[in-house]
C-alpha cells in the first residue's frame, strides 16, 4: 500500500483500512479514529480522537476551534473544589447590567465569582446565596418584560446584619419597598421570628433581606 500524501491521513474503518483524502471524510466522522501520519516520528501515531481531526502539514492533529451556541455559553462551568454550586440558582434577566453590578456588588455587598463581559454575565454571591445576572438578550423571554420585573415572586436572602445593608441602601438614595419589621412564621411546631426588609433591585425584582433571631423556638 502506497504511503499516504501530505494532504491524507490513514484512518481506522469498521471491517477495513485505507487511505482517503481530508476533504472527504466528513461522512465518516462518526465511524471513525483519525490517525496522523508523523514524519518525524517516522511512522503513523496513535488514535488522537475518535472524531474526525485533519492533519496539518507535519502530521499533527489540529483541533476546530470551539465556538459556544446560543445554549452552551450560559453554561456553567465545570463544578470544582473551589466552588460549589447551590441546586437552585436564579437567573435575573435585567435591563442594564453594569447598573444591576453597581446595586448587587457595590450597594449591597455581593462579590463576582466570575463573569462573561461578552455576554453581559455575572454570577454573583454573599454569603451562602447565589444569583446569576445577565443583560436581556430575548434568549429566556417567554413574554415581553415591564417594569417591575420578576412580578410575583421576592427572592429571601439570609444575612447575618441587615440594619447594614438597609442603611447602606438609603444612602445611596434608594427607596425601600417596606422598612425593618419583626416577623414570625411558624413551621411544623416551631416558631422562627426574624427582623426582616424589602428592597427592589433596578429591574423591579423583589428581595427580602432577613436576620434571623438567635434562640428561636
Amino acid at each position: 500500500m502506497r504511503a499516504p500524501m501530505d494532504n491524507e491521513i490513514r484512518i481506522a474503518h469498521v471491517g477495513r483500512k485505507g487511505v482517503l483524502p481530508r476533504t472527504d471524510t466528513k461522512m465518516h466522522e462518526k465511524q471513525t479514529k483519525c490517525f496522523c501520519k508523523s514524519p518525524s516520528a517516522g511512522g503513523r501515531g496513535g488514535p488522537i480522537t475518535r472524531r474526525f481531526l485533519p492533519c496539518d502539514g507535519d502530521g499533527v492533529g489540529v483541533k476546530k476551534r470551539y465556538t459556544p451556541n446560543k445554549r452552551t455559553r450560559n453554561a456553567r462551568p465545570k463544578r470544582s473544589n473551589l466552588m460549589k454550586f447551590n441546586a437552585l440558582i436564579p437567573e435575573l434577566s435585567v435591563a442594564n447590567i453594569e447598573k444591576s453590578k453597581y446595586f448587587y456588588i457595590d450597594v449591597i455587598g455581593f462579590k463576582i465569582e466570575y463573569e462573561r463581559l461578552e455576554d453581559k454575565f455575572a454570577f454573583v454571591s454573599l454569603g451562602e446565596v447565589q444569583i446569576m445576572l445577565e443583560e436581556v438578550n430575548d434568549y429566556w423571554a417567554t413574554a415581553p418584560l415591564e417594569h417591575p420585573y420578576g412580578r410575583g415572586v421576592n427572592f429571601q436572602i439570609e444575612v447575618s446584619d441587615v440594619e447594614k445593608i438597609r442603611d447602606k441602601i438609603l444612602q445611596n438614595d434608594m427607596n425601600l419597598f417596606r422598612d425593618i419589621s419583626e416577623e414570625c412564621y411558624r413551621a411544623k411546631d416551631k416558631l422562627h421570628c426574624c427582623k426582616e426588609f424589602l428592597v427592589q433591585d433596578p429591574d423591579g425584582y423583589l428581595l427580602r433581606f432577613s436576620q434571623e433571631y438567635v434562640g428561636n423556638s
